[in-house]
């Protein structure tokens, strides 16, 4: 499997009757071939609404033609689609991924192997990012005044994962990391995996995002491998599942992310505007297609900031008609904001399940100490 050839950037989903009307058949024909099992992992909206996509749309060209073409019937061309069921005792696919995943929940019966970064603050190593609590955060900012930063394994060290989980009796992993435009491990994975492809089928997935979002498309590959999936229908969940990643983030100031070295202390003037900037709070999207960060909004206070990251998730479920799974609030320091945040969306999508998680590190080291992430699939 080529590099990167899992990307999707289509997010865009249809309800039943837009399917009937580009492909000229009944919806009762579509709803049966779901309940067939021939359109796995189909999406339902807030008012279980079934919404399909680009993936579901070859499907369905697939199927009529096997039926049209090849006169099969609809047993046979599940099992060519997608092939066998496999056992959930003997597994042999799994999830690899990395410390920039916040994975929510137990995971300990879930076919996922993480691989630690370190975090270096100051002249110090810290062996595993989840160490990095708030008040670990705020002894080391006192001592060392400076932002930690992430240390990535190297290929070597990735191949030896890879190599251990074959000893283990995995014949396939779905390499799964934060967005190449944050970091290297990306590609990191993907030269472990040509080390290793004479024994291994690793598939390396450019997550195209990070954080909540990244650990909960982590879970959801995980759980499908744990039910069972075939690897042809583990490749079709990722490929509908990949572009309905959406993350948002604030920071409670910017005085991380804006520094004032380069400023002439002397000069006043300038001194005063870099410090007043530095104050706002800056909401932060994630942009999916390409993976890259946008600033979205700054604000001047907190109430503000709550409101406009409630008015962005809203104007993003909308956009993809009502559909969403489930969704992640992460806080650092900022628990009472965030509470109030997550209170709101639960009044919003009550059907939706949504979890207020406390950071472990990943908010402190790539945006702020006092930071909120929300993501949602």
């Amino acid at each position: 499997m080529k590099k990167g050839n899992l990307k999707k950037d289509q997010r865009k989903l249809y309800k039943i009757g837009h399917l009937t009307r580009l492909l000229g058949i009944t919806s009762r024909t579509i709803r049966y071939y779901d309940q067939f099992g021939l359109l796995p992992h189909v999406k339902r909206s807030e008012g279980n609404v079934r919404l399909f996509n680009d993936e579901d749309l070859e499907v369905i060209k697939k199927i009529r033609y096997m039926q049209k073409e090849e006169f099969l019937p609809l047993d046979i061309i599940k099992e060519r689609l997608f092939g066998e069921h496999q056992s959930e005792e003997k597994l042999e696919s799994i999830v690899v991924t990395d410390s920039n995943a916040v994975i929510t929940g137990d995971i300990q019966n879930l076919p996922i192997r993480i691989v630690p970064m370190r975090v270096k603050f100051g002249p110090e190593e810290i062996q595993l990012v989840d160490t990095l609590r708030p008040e670990v955060y705020a002894e080391k900012a006192k001592i060392y005044h400076v932002k930690p930063t992430f240390i990535l394994p190297s290929p070597e060290e990735i191949e030896a994962v890879y190599r251990s989980l074959y000893e283990a009796g995995y014949r396939r992993i779905y390499a799964v990391h934060v967005s190449s435009q944050f970091s290297s491990i990306y590609e990191y994975a993907y030269q472990a995996s040509l080390r290793v492809s004479d024994q291994i089928d690793v598939i390396p997935v450019d997550s195209r995002s990070t954080g909540p979002g990244l650990g909960m498309f982590v879970r959801n590959i995980a759980q499908a491998i744990r039910r069972g999936d075939t690897p042809e229908k583990l490749d079709l969940f990722i490929a509908k599942e990949l572009p309905m990643i959406y993350s948002l983030f604030s920071v409670n100031h910017l005085h991380h992310l804006v520094q004032a070295d380069t400023i002439d202390k002397s000069n006043q003037f300038q001194l005063s505007f870099v410090e007043n900037f530095r104050d706002f709070k800056a909401i932060i999207g994630l942009h999916h297609a390409e993976g890259n960060l946008d600033v979205l909004k700054c604000c001047k206070t907190n109430n503000e900031m709550i409101e406009e990251m409630v008015v962005e998730i809203e104007r993003e479920v909308e956009s993809r008609g009502g559909y969403m799974s489930s969704m992640v609030v992460l806080y650092h320091y900022l628990y009472a904001e965030a509470l109030d945040l997550t209170n709101r969306l639960k009044s919003l999508f009550p059907n939706t399940d949504i979890q207020l998680v406390e950071d472990r590190g990943f908010l402190s080291v790539h945006l702020s100490p006092e930071s909120i992430g929300v993501a949602l699939i």
